[in-house]
């Protein structure tokens, strides 16, 4: 494969990752951040690792739940349903 290496073609590879990473939000990739510390100082096994990441996405979708939950009560909506008197 003798393919020329276009620069202009990698800044924009690196601009939309940056640009996806940016609108996903830092909680979804704390733990893929951490994960490389941790291996280096833990030395988990892979199934070890593996429950770390799903210990995050379910972290992440409990407080998602219990955050938009309060938001509603809030806006005096959602799942709770208050008593007017």
């Amino acid at each position: 494969m003798n393919e020329e290496r276009n620069p202009g073609t990698a800044a924009l590879t690196v601009g939309l990752c940056f640009l996806g990473a940016l609108c996903e939000g830092f909680d979804v990739q704390a733990a893929g951040v951490a994960a490389g510390g941790l291996s280096r100082q833990l030395h988990p096994t892979p199934i070890n690792l593996s429950a770390f990441f799903a210990a995050s996405g379910a972290g992440l979708l409990l407080g998602a739940i219990v955050r938009s939950d309060a938001q509603s009560d809030c806006a005096g909506g959602g799942f709770k349903q208050r008593a007017t008197a």
